[in-house]
């Protein structure tokens, strides 16, 4: 199977890897000339020359939708997976020919499956807390200035940046009714995107959501706590431990593993994948949250069955 990677940062390098180690021929677009990988110089290029059924958007989110829209004008017709988030901004075009799937990884951890089994039975969901802390400076290999984390005209900040926690919380309680956020660039680092968010919402199956993220945390967290009328979840996704109520799990993962789940999920059409319509109502949630911030009120969220690509899982 030949699989293709548009963009070779440093997440595009990682798919680069985990594909071609699962024995699959991998072809690059990018200008850089430091990798072994073939490589074209245009979309065009690769499509004439390489034919691949597999293509992973793994650029600048603002690139995105003009990379999605090319491969329409040009006749793809195969698989494509987008890296989150899947645009810096809602777009008019809501249908593509392709199959469409976005990067949201995190569905494939074995605890975020497993707390989204636990609230598949009947129980009565209370609330849930989410908070998600990186300190952008010491998180990517090269300068931090220099990643589109740190642009907010490149689709960068903590809102789509982070925005797995937007994805899983609404896998597992649906879309928000209505929300309030908080949207700030607090800190002292050297970008113009925001550092720090928080989102409350609330929603038919949690009546109190509260997300909290940011790029300033020297710790670095990733944590789920869950309260029910049966149990309190609680998730150290960093540390590897899962605790519903007195029973302790701990799990060690290696760093590709939900990606490598989710490639192999894609490929074979099985598993938990983020549809292209749930990519698509992250990004409605991430703007009703910008507006609230500038309306500086609550805010209904009116969710519609408005994005619905047929050809998408």
């Amino acid at each position: 199977m030949k699989c293709a990677i548009l963009g070779y940062g440093s997440i595009g390098e990682r798919h680069t890897r985990l594909l071609e180690k699962a024995g699959y021929t991998v072809a690059v677009v990018t200008k850089r000339n430091d990798l072994k990988a073939q490589k074209y110089q245009s979309i065009k290029d690769l499509l004439k020359n390489f034919s691949p059924e597999y293509i992973v958007i793994s650029n600048e989110t603002s690139k995105h939708y003009e990379q999605l829209l090319e491969l329409e004008n040009l006749n793809y017709r195969k698989k494509v997976l987008v890296e989150k988030p899947l645009f810096h901004k809602i777009e008019k075009k809501k249908v593509f020919s392709f199959d469409i799937c976005v990067g949201y990884n995190l569905r494939f951890h074995p605890f975020i499956q497993k707390i989204k089994d636990i609230l598949k039975d009947e129980r009565k969901v209370i609330s849930a807390h989410i908070y998600v802390g990186q300190d952008l400076s010491s998180w990517r290999k090269r300068n931090y200035t220099d990643c589109y984390s740190s642009k907010k005209e490149l689709g960068g900040g903590v809102l789509r940046d982070l925005s797995h926690e937007l994805d899983y919380l609404m896998w597992f309680f649906g879309p928000p009714t209505s929300l309030v956020a908080q949207i700030e660039k607090a800190g002292e680092l050297n970008i113009n995107s925001e550092d720090c968010a928080n989102i409350l919402w609330t929603s038919q199956n949690c009546p109190c959501v509260n997300v909290s993220m940011n790029y300033i945390d020297k710790i670095g967290r990733r944590e789920i706590t869950i309260h029910t009328n049966k149990e309190t979840i609680f998730c150290d996704l960093v540390n590897g431990t899962l605790k519903v109520n007195s029973n302790v799990e701990h799990l060690t993962l290696e760093k590709d593993f939900t990606y490598q789940k989710m490639h192999e999920s894609f490929i074979s059409e099985k598993g938990p994948l983020c549809s292209y319509k749930e990519g698509y109502d992250v990004l409605k949630v991430i703007e009703k949250a910008e507006e609230s911030m500038k309306q500086k009120k609550w805010l209904p969220f009116h969710y519609q069955e408005d994005i619905i690509n047929s050809t998408s899982p």
